[in-house]
């Protein structure tokens, strides 16, 4: 005023307070959509010993001084409440909850919904304190959604044990190979190379002096014999 700033203005607080550029151009920037924080949104009626400034976002079906203000943004500015209008999509951080709620005007019921920021409507409900929260497990949990140490050591597999649980097999020793096994719990087990013929009495105990030899089961198909290719004849 005549050439005068005035500086260091509070936040404003009622319709007649001054307010300073910086105060207005943050809220500009902010695009009118964001209010300052509100202490509960779930009073229909005024607290009792307000502090100056306290903030509250009126609930639905609001009684006493708060009649006919229901949504609203209710300020207590040392001597009375001071009324802050919402409109369709503005957001307020609620302190009570540690949450941010925006107003959605065209919803039934109570028109302030959480903000989940795109994360899906499950989302929600994962809010610290709440009754759903995001829990984060060991693989023993095989209950719950996201597992970590999963895995001890390289080489170990996820199976599954039936009825959607699942367990970690731990790798086997070198040389072993995954095989079909119904008796274990997970269907599968390591197991060793087989070294011996199945199903035939009669296996030969030493492999010496039949290089160059063709292994072959005999006609009978109950033993085994070495052919030599070269003389066309039969070791047994």
């Amino acid at each position: 005023m005549a050439g005068y700033k005035i500086t260091s203005l509070g936040t404003p607080t009622a319709d007649a307070d001054a307010a300073t550029k910086k105060y207005v151009d943050d809220l500009v920037a902010a695009g009118l959509t964001f209010h300052e924080a509100v202490l509960d949104k779930d009073l229909t009626a005024p607290p009792t010993g307000p502090t100056t400034g306290d903030r509250y976002w009126v609930a639905p079906s609001a009684t006493g001084d708060w009649s006919g203000h229901d949504y609203e943004i209710a300020e207590w500015d040392g001597s009375q409440w001071i009324f802050y209008a919402v409109t369709d999509g503005d957001c307020a951080y609620v302190t009570d909850e540690n949450i941010f709620y925006f107003y959605d005007e065209d919803a039934s019921g109570d028109k302030r919904k959480m903000l989940s920021m795109g994360a899906g409507p499950h989302a929600s409900t994962h809010h610290a304190t709440g009754s759903d929260p995001l829990d984060v497990k060991d693989l023993a949990d095989s209950q719950n959604n996201l597992l970590t140490n999963a895995f001890s050591a390289k080489g170990d597999l996820l199976v599954g044990t039936g009825s959607g649980t699942y367990t970690a097999l731990a790798v086997g020793s070198d040389g072993q190979v995954l095989m079909a096994d119904s008796s274990q719990t997970s269907g599968v087990k390591w197991g060793n190379v087989a070294t011996t013929f199945i199903g035939l009495t009669d296996t030969p105990s030493s492999y010496s002096g039949y290089g160059g030899y063709i292994l072959a089961v005999t006609s009978s198909e109950d033993a085994v014999e070495f052919i030599n290719v070269i003389d066309g004849g039969t070791l047994s």
